[in-house]
């Protein structure tokens, strides 16, 4: 299950970013994907973190769970304000902590 997740995340993070993977285009076109992908990427880390360590997760995955998080609700700020740069920005650092979380897990 959890090779499964960090695949899932990595599959998101470059299927994202990677113009030879998808069409870089449609983000463009429609940014909100991005908060989407990193609204689901943020339940499925806190589905991990809950499998794996239930109540007693330790403090270093606590801090970038935290920062990953903010970032989305930064993501969700930007989308709103129309800051498509800032956005990008916001999706990428999300996406770094939720990837790290993934690594110290496995």
């Amino acid at each position: 299950m959890k090779k499964l997740a960090l695949f899932v995340i990595i599959v998101l993070i470059f299927g994202t970013i990677s113009p030879s993977l998808s069409n870089h285009a449609y983000a463009q076109n429609d940014p909100s994907i991005l908060l989407r992908i990193a609204i689901q990427a943020d339940k499925q880390i806190v589905n991990q973190l809950n499998g794996v360590y239930g109540d007693q997760i330790p403090n270093n995955i606590k801090i970038l769970y935290e920062k990953g998080h903010v970032e989305v609700e930064l993501l969700d700020e930007s989308l709103s304000n129309n800051n498509i740069e800032k956005a990008k920005q916001d999706f990428l650092l999300a996406m770094n902590s939720f990837m790290q979380i993934s690594r110290i897990i496995s």
